[in-house]
């Protein structure tokens, strides 16, 4: 036998990389990418609207994730699937409007720029689908499940949290709520309910059936995001569905920054097994 795998390697003259699948690791790096992309949009849409609503301070931070903006585009231009021309042509126009964005943010009202950012977002959600149609074309069952629960699940939800996390920051800044506010918050936290439902379900039945894909339990992993998202809900409800708010808005981004973050390491633990299983076999 080991003749025979000796010959093999030597006559397809391929040796580590044989039965590896490069079009399956060139879209899990590409949409390690547009994640960040993603992360560092929405946590820019958040400090501007604590910014817009009162607190000049967070403009310290703004730039700073804006910084992260660029350097995700810059990942994003230098990887192999930049050069499809579908995604070539909806990753520029994304860029082109997040550029503008970023142009005229400070000077609009908060709403405009919650709203705006809101729909780059989601432009890069619909590019991430361009990418998974592109680049996981001839996937096996772990990686389809797996990048599929990453986008229609992670992802979204990572976006909900991130909504709240902006438009409560711009409430803790103003120091008041209003009766549509409250709906929107009271809205947000139903969504991100039944998306941490969704991925639960999702999550329990991949770890079940793909477990020696991971080198971390995911059922572990999935039990603390859970919990982080339950605590970070109901302080949402203390802090800003109140008569006397009195939480600093910034308190309020950080707190719910921890609450994405630990969402996003679901998504990179998945995108790291999908990385490793497109290695193949040696």
């Amino acid at each position: 036998m080991r003749i025979f795998l000796t010959i093999l390697i030597f006559v397809t003259g391929v040796h580590a990389n044989i039965f590896t699948n490069k079009e399956q690791s060139d879209a899990a790096a590409y949409m390690d990418a547009l994640k960040d992309l993603i992360v560092s949009t929405q946590r820019t849409r958040g400090v501007t609207s604590a910014y817009l609503n009162g607190n000049h301070s967070a403009i310290v931070v703004i730039y700073s994730y804006r910084e992260d903006m660029k350097k995700a585009i810059g990942k994003m231009e230098s990887l192999p699937l930049s050069s499809d021309p579908i995604i070539s042509n909806r990753a520029t126009a994304l860029s082109l409007s997040l550029i503008k964005l970023n142009q005229e943010a400070l000077e609009i009202t908060p709403k405009e720029s919650f709203d705006r950012h809101c729909e780059n977002i989601s432009q890069a959600l619909m590019l991430a689908q361009t990418v998974s149609k592109k680049g996981f074309q001839n996937l096996n069952a772990f990686s389809k499940n797996t990048s599929g629960i990453m986008l229609e699940t992670i992802l979204p939800l990572s976006e909900s949290l991130g909504q709240l996390r902006a438009f409560g920051s711009g409430i803790a800044a103003k120091k008041n709520i209003t009766k549509n506010d409250n709906y929107k918050v009271e809205a947000l936290l139903q969504e991100i309910k039944s998306l941490s439902a969704k991925l639960h379900e999702e999550l329990t039945a991949t770890a079940h059936q793909y477990k020696n894909k991971y080198n971390v339990n995911l059922n572990t992993e999935l039990l603390k995001v859970e919990n982080i998202i339950k605590t970070f809900s109901k302080f949402t409800r203390k802090e800003l569905i109140t008569k006397n708010i009195s939480i600093d808005s910034m308190t309020y981004f950080n707190e719910g920054t921890n609450t994405v973050d630990s969402v996003i390491r679901l998504f990179d633990i998945n995108s790291k097994a999908i990385a490793s299983d497109s290695k193949g076999w040696f």
